[in-house]
Parts: structure tokens; C-alpha cells; sequence
């Protein structure tokens, strides 16, 4: 626990400081961290050409059995401690990397680094008798219960209704795979994306560390909610379209804070039904359109 002095703003201001030094820390060693794994995948190349070399000299220079023996015991050992050596620096670069994501408040700040999802303007979006989406616009469907809100957003998903980029469903009903970590569960979603991309992607978006292994079942209902919106967002190919339908349905203020954030930051087109008004006050909507 800790003890602050001083009102309210002091407060803020002395929480604000601290999370702007561990940010600026955080991407000190997330550079760090890349340039580790930089350096051991060129060290790797390195090792296997002077391999390829040494293969070609002892063809092309005959030694007895002995000392070629002796001479390729010695390029393997050197070649083992220095992949050894870079393995420590990597995990050192990365332990680090982990210690300063730490020091952020994970109720402070959520960041999106997607560009696949990134939307020029002008781009056609979604075609329809009821509304039209072109470039990165904010629309929220309004209408009574039993208007047809959820069904348009299910022929959307469908194909039914025509959209020209690819679209992400943030369902009403969350329906995690099984026997899933997080972390398997969003690399089943992008299987062609390194591995490290998705743990940072993961980490913005507040699983960090050994959350990330946590098993669907043991998962909160805020908690699944994440989970599966992460599954959507970083998904192959990357969504730039999104469909939400009433995504606020029984969340508790944080994970809904933490959706405002997310949406506030996402740089695609979204088509969002809700009748949560306190919600939608709080995201800066292109324009709402009645059903």
C-alpha cells in the first residue's frame, strides 16, 4: 500500500509522472530487447557460414583424423558458448523488458500498435439499405428492442450485406475454445505471427507475463471478455472493420474503461450496437443511425 499526501490532483499528478518515466523506461528496453534478438539471429548466421566454411577448408586442406577432430571439437564448443552468451543476453534484454511493463498501472493505459487494422480515409467499407461505412468511421446502430439491430450485424458477418475489408464480430454471447491458454488461443487466430509480437500485443492489452497462460476456464467474466475481443484484434488477416454488439452486457466499470480505450485508440471502421448511453458518451462517434 501506498500513502499520498496532498489532495486529489497531487495525486494524479504524482501517478501521472510515474507512468510516463516507466512508459519511456518500457520502450528503452523493448528496443533493447529487439536488438538482442537482432544480434543472436545474426550471430546464428554467422555460426552456420563459418561452418559451411570450415566443412570446405577440411575438405580442400586434409589434416590427419586426429587434428581435424580436435579442430571441429573447438568451432563447436566456440559456437556453443556464444549461442549460449546470446541466449543470456536475449532472456536478460527480455527479463527486463517484462520488469518495466510492470511499473505501468495496468488500470492507467491501454495502446494499440496494429497497423494492419489502420483504415485510409476514402476507402469503401460497407455497402447497405441501412447504412454506409466509408474510411475509418464510428457508427452506432440505434434502435428499439426488436428492430433488427443484431440481425444486420449477423448478415454483415455473414456475407449477407456487402462489405469490402476484412471485418472482426465481437459477438454478444462470449464463447472461448476450450482447453486454451490465452496465449494459444490468439496464436490459433494468427498462427503466422511471431511469437513475441503476440505476447507484446497481448501485454498492451493487459495480459502481461504469466497471465498470458492462464487457461480460458479460469478466466473472469471481464477477463474472457478481453481475451476474446484480443483473439478478434489480432487475428490474420487484421480487422479493419469491427462489429460490437452490445459489448458492455454485463462488464464491470475497469474492463468497460478498457474498452473505451481500445475503441478510442483503433484506427478502423466500427459499426457498434449499444444501449448503454454512459458508454457511448465516452467514444467519439462519427454518427449514429436509427433502425
Amino acid at each position: 500500500m501506498r500513502i499520498f499526501s496532498g489532495n486529489y490532483h497531487a495525486y494524479r499528478e504524482a501517478i501521472e509522472t510515474e507512468q510516463r518515466a516507466a512508459e519511456a523506461e518500457t520502450r528503452e528496453t523493448k528496443a533493447e530487447h529487439r536488438k538482442q534478438v537482432r544480434e543472436r539471429e545474426a550471430m546464428q548466421v554467422r555460426i552456420s557460414r563459418d561452418n559451411r566454411r570450415g566443412k570446405a577448408f577440411s575438405h580442400n586442406h586434409r589434416k590427419p583424423g586426429l587434428a581435424m577432430g580436435n579442430d571441429k571439437n573447438r568451432s563447436q564448443n566456440t559456437a556453443a558458448k556464444r549461442s549460449a552468451q546470446a541466449a543470456d543476453s536475449v532472456k536478460e534484454a527480455f527479463d527486463a523488458y517484462q520488469a518495466t511493463q510492470n511499473k505501468i498501472r495496468p488500470d492507467e493505459h491501454v495502446h494499440l500498435d496494429l497497423p494492419g487494422t489502420q483504415l485510409p480515409n476514402g476507402t469503401r467499407v460497407l455497402t447497405s439499405s441501412i447504412v454506409d461505412l466509408t474510411g475509418p468511421e464510428h457508427v452506432r446502430l440505434v434502435g428499439p428492442n426488436g428492430s433488427g439491430k443484431t440481425t444486420f450485424l449477423n448478415k454483415v458477418a455473414r456475407g449477407d450485406v456487402e462489405y469490402s475489408v476484412d471485418c472482426g464480430y465481437l459477438r454478444q454471447k462470449i464463447t472461448l475454445p476450450e482447453n486454451r491458454t490465452i496465449l494459444e488461443m490468439v496464436t490459433e487466430a494468427n498462427p503466422t505471427a511471431h511469437p513475441q509480437f503476440i505476447r507484446d500485443q497481448l501485454a498492451q492489452l493487459l495480459f502481461r507475463d504469466d497471465q498470458v497462460h492462464r487457461r480460458t476456464d479460469q478466466l473472469s467474466g471481464g477477463e474472457r471478455f478481453r481475451a476474446e475481443f484480443a483473439r478478434v484484434l489480432l487475428a490474420e488477416p487484421s480487422p479493419q472493420f469491427l462489429l460490437l454488439d452490445e459489448p458492455t452486457n454485463n462488464l464491470d466499470i475497469t474492463t468497460i474503461k478498457w474498452l473505451v480505450q481500445i475503441l478510442e485508440s483503433y484506427e478502423g471502421a466500427y459499426l457498434l450496437v449499444s444501449h448503454d448511453e454512459g458508454f457511448c458518451k465516452e467514444l467519439s462517434l462519427t454518427s449514429q443511425v436509427h433502425i
